[in-house]
């Protein structure tokens, strides 16, 4: 048989026990009974605080990904002027280049 004051699981303890120091149980059983109920809200406290903390982090990350996202669109737009910048020198030069290419061809076909 076990023991009806905790749920049914425990083993059964000798009927002359005595009960804890400081304890108002009148057996080692109701002492356990009340230590598990202490337990089961110490647990239920930590998976409350553990629900807190992931809502904090869950808020400071938020935060984190809408900043990141604004310094990436900043740079973004950064790097699409440079970019067409670059492509506008690289076409000036190109023109310049077969300018001077075109030029070349004409004086080596003249003196030719």
């Amino acid at each position: 048989m076990y023991g009806y004051g905790c749920g049914g699981w425990l083993p059964p303890i000798a009927p002359l026990a005595i009960p804890g120091i400081y304890s108002d149980t009148l057996s080692y059983e109701d002492n356990l009974a009340q230590i598990m109920k202490k337990i089961n809200e110490l647990i239920e406290q930590v998976n409350n605080l553990s629900n807190g903390v992931n809502n904090y982090t869950d808020e400071q990350i938020k935060k984190l990904k809408a900043e990141l996202e604004k310094e990436i669109s900043a740079l973004e737009i950064k790097l699409l002027a440079f970019v067409s910048d670059f492509e506008k020198e690289i076409s000036r030069v190109e023109k310049e280049t077969d300018g001077k290419v075109q030029a070349y061809m004409i004086t080596l076909t003249v003196k030719f």
